[in-house]
Order: C-alpha cells, then sequence, then structure tokens
C-alpha cells in the first residue's frame, strides 16, 4: 500500500490523520496505544502521505465567524455529544447532558418536521445515532445547582494556582473568559457549557477561540488587555529555553499550540470580516477602499488586539515548541518591519539550521555584512556536515568561554555524529573530573555513547547518576540495559515511559494543519521504539509478553527484510536514517553477544548504508567514519561506496584505482559467480554488476580508456545480471552518445 508508489495508498493517510487526532486524547493509556500505532506503521516519508489540503477560499466560506451561524450551533452540539459518549463517570455526563439540553433550547431545535424553521433544519442534520442521544435531552429539566464565582480568579491564570497544569489551565480560562461575554445570545450559549468545560477538555478547546473573539468585541479597554496578558505570560515563558522534563514540559507545549490555535482562529476572523465587508460594499456597488474597512469597529478591535502580539516573541516561542515553519512565518513578518535585518540573521540561521535547509544557512552567511561570529560560523559548519571543522570552532569556543557547558555539548554532539564516540566519552569523563556540578548536562552523552558502543558495564554505570530519564538518548539506553540482562518487566515498563514522553510534543503538533511533518521527529523515534522491540523479540526471545496489536517477524531474515522495507517508506535524509541504523546496529550487536547469531555481514552493510546517506547528505567527514568502521568486513559493496566517496571529494584516480583492486579482489572468479543460480550468488552478481557499471561510468568521465573497452564494460554489466535496468539504460546511453559522435564527426 505504500512501497512501489510515489504516494501511499490513501487509506494510510487517513489512518495517520486519524491518529494523529486521537494524539490530544488526554487518557495516558490511550495516548500510548495510539503511540503504539504510530510506531507500527512506521515513520513513512510525509511527502509519499497525501493529506486533505486545505483550500483557504472554502475555510473562508465555512468560516464559523459567531454564534448565530448554524454551523457553530451543529458543530458544538456534535462535540457535547462526543463528549457525553466519551464521559467515564456519571457526573461528566449529567454536565454534558446539561449543556446539549440548554444549547438545543438556545437554538430551537426540535424534532417537529411539520414547521420547517432553522431548528428544524438543524436536527434534521443530525444523524441517527446523534438524534438518539439529543431526543430525551429536548424535554429534559436539568438545572445547574451551583454558579462559579470568578471574583478570586488569579490573573494571569497560567502558572498561578489554578493553572498548574494544561487541563486546568484551559478550563479556568475558558469558563473566566466566557463569564466577561455580554452579548446575549452568546452569554447564554457560554454559560450552557460553563459545566461541561471543568470536565471535558476537548470541548473547553473548541470554545475557546469563539469566547476570545466575542470577549473582545464585548469587551472594554482593560478586559481585553487581561487577554493579551494571558497570551503574552505563555508565550514569554515558552521563549524561554526549556529545562523541565515529562509533563511539565507538556504542559509548556501544549499551551503554547493553544495560543497559536486562538491567534489563528482571530486572523481567520480578521480575514473573513474583510471579505464580508468587501461584499456588503459589492452589493452596493461600492469600491471597498482600504480605509473602509479600518472604520468597521470589530474588525478595528481584532487587528488592534493582534498587533499587540509582537511577532518576534511569537517566532522565539514556536522555535521552542520546534514549531519551525510557524516560527520562520512570524519572523519573516517581523524582520519585514524591522529596519535593520543584520541585528537578527542570528535567530534566522538557527532557524535554518533547525529546518535542515543548508541553503538558507548558506544564504544567511551570504548576506551578513559583519565578519561571522564563532557561533555564526559552528552552525554554517554544522548545517552542511563540516563537523570536524565544527569540533575546531568548539574548542576555540572552550578556550575563550571554559565555564560555558553549552560549548562542551556542541563539541560532544559533533564527535558523536562523526561517529567519535571513545572521543566523546573521554571528553566527558575529563570535564566531569573537574566540574561534576556539569554532570546533569554531560552525563547524557556518556550513556549515549555506551549503549552505541556496547559497553553495558559503563552504561550501568553511568545510569546510575542520571536522575531523569526523559533524555531521548538515555531512554534508550535504559530499555536496552533491561534487554541486556533480561528484566522483562523493567524493559516494558521503560518502553512505555519512554514511549509516552514522545506523545506530548506530538499532542501538541497534532492540534494544527501540517501536524505530521512538524512532529515527524517523534515519530521516527516511535518508529524506533516499535523495531527495538520487534528486534529484541526476534533476536533475543525478549519480552516474553508483548502488545497483542504487534506482529512479531518469526525469523532473522524476515525482520532484516521487515527493517529494510520500513527504511525505504522513512524520509531519505541522514537526520532521519542515521538513527535507525544506529539502532540496528546496536540490536544486532546485542544478538550477537547473547544469542551467538551471526550478524556480521548485515552489520557491515549497515555501516555502508550510513556512509551512503551521509554522502548524499554532503556530510562527507562523517561518512569517512562509517566506511572505516565498515573496512573491518570485507565486504565486496565496499569498493563502490569507497570509490564514490573518493569521486565526491574529486579525487577521481583515486576512485578508479580503488575500483580496479576491489573487482580483483572480490570478483576474480567470474565463472562461477555467473554460473551459480542462488540466492546468495545473485546478489554477489549484482555487487559485480554495479562495481563494472561504476567503473565504466568513471573511465568514460576522465576518458583515460578508448571507447571500446568501455562499450565492452558497459557490456558486461548486461551480461553478468541481464534482470538490472540500470545497466541497460547506461549501455543504450553510451552507445547513443557515440553515435551521435560519428555522426557529427
Amino acid at each position: 500500500m505504500v512501497i512501489g508508489s510515489e504516494t501511499a495508498d490513501p487509506i494510510v493517510s487517513q489512518m495517520v490523520a486519524v491518529l494523529l487526532d486521537g494524539c490530544r486524547e488526554s487518557d495516558p493509556v490511550a495516548r500510548n496505544a495510539i503511540g503504539e500505532c504510530l510506531g507500527e506503521l512506521g515513520a513513512i516519508d510525509p511527502g509519499r502521505l497525501v493529506f486533505k489540503a486545505n483550500n483557504p477560499k472554502q475555510e473562508l466560506a465555512k468560516f464559523q465567524a459567531s454564534v448565530k451561524d448554524q454551523n457553530f450551533a451543529f458543530d458544538l452540539i456534535n462535540q457535547l455529544a462526543r463528549a457525553f459518549l466519551a464521559s467515564e463517570d456519571t457526573r461528566t455526563q449529567d454536565c454534558c447532558s446539561l449543556a446539549i439540553q440548554d444549547v438545543l433550547q438556545q437554538y430551537q431545535v426540535g424534532d417537529d418536521a411539520s414547521t420547517p424553521t432553522l431548528g428544524s433544519k438543524l436536527w434534521n442534520r443530525f444523524p441517527e445515532h446523534i438524534k438518539e442521544i439529543l431526543a430525551p435531552l429536548l424535554h429534559s429539566k436539568y438545572v445547574l445547582s451551583s454558579k462559579s464565582d470568578w471574583s478570586n480568579t488569579p490573573r494571569p491564570i497560567y502558572g498561578s494556582k489554578k493553572g498548574t497544569n494544561f487541563k486546568e489551565w484551559v478550563s479556568t480560562w475558558t469558563g473566566y473568559l466566557a463569564s466577561k461575554v455580554k452579548s446575549d445570545q452568546a452569554s447564554k450559549v457560554f454559560h450552557s457549557c460553563t459545566a461541561v468545560i471543568r470536565h471535558d477538555i476537548h470541548t473547553a478547546l473548541y470554545l475557546l477561540p469563539h469566547i476570545v473573539v466575542q470577549g473582545l468585541l464585548d469587551g472594554n479597554e482593560a478586559e481585553n488587555q487581561e487577554i493579551c496578558g494571558e497570551i503574552l505570560s505563555v508565550l514569554s515563558h515558552v521563549k524561554k529555553p526549556d529545562t523541565r522534563h515529562g509533563s511539565a514540559s507538556d504542559f509548556r507545549h501544549m499551551s503554547a499550540q493553544t495560543v497559536f490555535s486562538v491567534l489563528d482562529y482571530l486572523t481567520k476572523w480578521k480575514r473573513h470580516r474583510l471579505q464580508l465587508l468587501a461584499n456588503i460594499a459589492t452589493g452596493e456597488s461600492n469600491k471597498l477602499l482600504e480605509s473602509d474597512h479600518e472604520k468597521d469597529a470589530n474588525y478595528r478591535c481584532i487587528k488592534l488586539f493582534l498587533d499587540k502580539i509582537p511577532q518576534d516573541t511569537l517566532a522565539e516561542a514556536s522555535y521552542n515548541c520546534k514549531a519551525n515553519s510557524r516560527a520562520l512565518m512570524h519572523f519573516e513578518q517581523f524582520i519585514k518591519s524591522s529596519p535593520n535585518i543584520q541585528e537578527h540573521l542570528d535567530f534566522l540561521q538557527k532557524l535554518y539550521v533547525a529546518m535542515d535547509e543548508p541553503d538558507g544557512v548558506a544564504g544567511v552567511t551570504a548576506i551578513r555584512q559583519e565578519q561571522s561570529t564563532l557561533h555564526e560560523q559552528i552552525l554554517l559548519h554544522e548545517s552542511i556536515g563540516q563537523l570536524r571543522d565544527a569540533s575546531a570552532c568548539y574548542e576555540r569556543a572552550i578556550q575563550l568561554e571554559p565555564d560555558e557547558v553549552g560549548h562542551h555539548q556542541g563539541l560532544l554532539k559533533c564527535l558523536m555524529d562523526l561517529g567519535q564516540l571513545n572521543t566523546a566519552l573521554v571528553h566527558v569523563n575529563g570535564v566531569l573530573h573537574d566540574k561534576s556540578s556539569w554532570t546533569s548536562s554531560l552525563n547524557a552523552y556518556r550513556v549515549e555513547a555506551s549503549w552505541k558502543l556496547g559497553d553495558w558495564e559503563k552504561l550501568e554505570t553511568f545510569l546510575k547518576v542520571e536522575k531523569h530519564g526523559s533524555n531521548w538518548g538515555v531512554g534508550l539506553g535504559k530499555i536496552l540495559l533491561a534487554a541486556k540482562y533480561k528484566k522483562e518487566d523493567e524493559f516494558l515498563e521503560q518502553l512505555k515511559l519512554v514511549r509516552s514522553e514522545q506523545m506530548g510534543p506530538l499532542s501538541a503538533a497534532s492540534m494544527e494543519s501540517g501536524s505530521y511533518q512538524r512532529g515527524y521527529e517523534y515519530i521516527v523515534r516511535l518508529h524506533m521504539l516499535n523495531e527495538l522491540e520487534q528486534g529484541t523479540k526476534t533476536l533475543l526471545h525478549f519480552p516474553h509478553s508483548t502488545s497483542d496489536a504487534t506482529e512479531i517477524p518469526v525469523s532473522f531474515n524476515k525482520l532484516l527484510l521487515y527493517w529494510e522495507s520500513r527504511l525505504q517508506l522513512a524520509q531519505s535524509s541522514f537526520r532521519v536514517q542515521e538513527p535507525i541504523l544506529n539502532l540496528h546496529r546496536v540490536i544486532l550487536a546485542l544478538a550477537n553477544q547473547e544469542q551467538d547469531v551471526s550478524v556480521d555481514k548485515d552489520i557491515g552493510q549497515s555501516w555502508l548504508r550510513s556512509a551512503k546517506v551521509a554522502r548524499k547528505a554532503g556530510h562527507i567527514q562523517t561518512a569517512y567514519s562509517s566506511l572505516l568502521n565498515a573496512s573491518a568486513f570485507n565486504l565486496p559493496e565496499f569498493c563502490v561506496e569507497k570509490a564514490k566517496w573518493f569521486w565526491h571529494k574529486g579525487d577521481y584516480d583515486q576512485a578508479q584505482n580503488l575500483l580496479e583492486k576491489g573487482i580483483a579482489e572480490h570478483f576474480s572468479d567470474t565463472t562461477n559467480i555467473r554460473k551459480d543460480k542462488s540466492e546468495e550468488a545473485r546478489a554477489e552478481r549484482l555487487a559485480y554488476a554495479k562495481a563494472i557499471l561504476l567503473f565504466a561510468r568513471y573511465s568514460e568521465s576522465t576518458a583515460n580508456m578508448e571507447s571500446n573497452a568501455i562499450f565492452r564494460q558497459y557490456k558486461e554489466v548486461t551480461e553478468v545480471y541481464n534482470d538490472w535496468e540500470d545497466g541497460h539504460f547506461y549501455l543504450a546511453k553510451y552507445i547513443t552518445q557515440d553515435f551521435r559522435a560519428l555522426v557529427t564527426g
């Protein structure tokens, strides 16, 4: 349904969309189950999925600008019916019943078909299963037993005793704002829902943007400033670096995304109002002048409010939430109004690095008028994969600012990305010997380096001093160590914990369109957790109890094919592929130690795959480290990848010499290779064909062989492996070029 075509089957895209919507579930058990499902589907390349596109014109046409809109009434009643069905206790169910009853009365909804009113038309829009819920509530007599007192509500609510977690903050803020609405119908509708808002966060989130708009339109300057202050308190907190973990970090992400959603709704409301004014002017045969819509009090109110929210603050908050596309949008709006763009290039460069856009980073460098600082040079080197150069810059930065732990963290990341894990371990141990107070900042690097090296004793030692396990590398280390020592309960508990930690940011991302791309980093991690669970089950026969939904490959070869097919579906970037390949190697090495499984060839192939991915991304230094590791396995494919690496560097003679020696060493007995019909020989023939083809192409490019010899090389490729279309393509291409040269000559 996915492999074999550029885009996935629509049903796969629909499944992903439904699962992303489910990420907003507050129930941790449900969210963990959704995480398992996303991991089972795998980190499918966002480019392969086709989600329902948002058409701006259609969105504006369907936009619900006020509570008077029948579409708003329809959606609100549906939302309340869903809350009723999802309620787990009678108290919540009663609150939902009260809300539905009052809302039905406010919109005069009834099942009387004899008189075609707006209420009866609205009733006819509901499906039968919803009507079954609504029908008893058309004539029920629920009454709210007590009214909420909002007089002592602290402002801002975020971070106060009334806003210590996400659910409490959203329900309190929504209820408080609803009490400030003055318009008669809006006030009654929102008041009807105040009881359910305390229990059902989805209803609160649905109503919040509508209540904010109505509150701004009805409120005075002081009340509007309160709303602005609440939004700015969230953004100001989120724009600071995140040092907290677990639920505290999730609270930041979810709160920020709620604010983003409210501001998006206000922006759409402003556009809708502008279109409405234009339509009115057209109906009156007048042209809407730019100054005319400014005279509209409602339009002006919302526009002035939006103008109070600084675009640079929004950009920084979005960046810290990893909503990089949103951050770029806000920052571009900010620098348009800034007189000096040079002052803001640092943040723009950081954004492009986060978005994995080396061209953007290079562009910022090109327009910079002043000499690049050390930090700016580091960003440039890292974005284009020059990690040795970045390491040298970090070394210099450490000399200049020895008490800055961030420089050591940057250096360690470079060393680990280069594959110099032992060097990273030595560096951390040396630094912590002098500055033990940095243990909490640097120990995670020791943990990650240890499990990547397969040094389980050191891993166990370093994990003992790790106070929190919410770091991704630390979490994987704990899972692998539990697998190593066959501690089943700990393995399953850590797997569940690490999976749930990925769901917090995904929940925030799922609240807006484009959530799959934004949350892709966390979906890759869920993909890896799924493969870790399946790999240990297949290779280590552990754990004995796993999820019933998880289909476990029954053999080693099936597992490798399963991993390979999932890797093909993932995004082809180095940032995505390398962590997955790294984890594969660790699992295979662990299986080799524990079960004496022969995995050397597969580990070698994985190193070659890493070298290829790094080379294609332009990370030549990292590719070389992978090639060094691959060289220990003496694979016939090694000469091909190493030759491509030399060619990429511009060492053309070295590339050809290496290929020539590799072909002579690994494919000397060509007669047996061609006669043998086994699967192993078939793979060897393909490797031989690839080596000859590459040698022929390089010989053609450098013109260091005469044309007949090059033709024989191309011809031999098709004879060695006739089923491979690349051989036929390049042979035909060479013949065509040769023929054209003869004709023109």
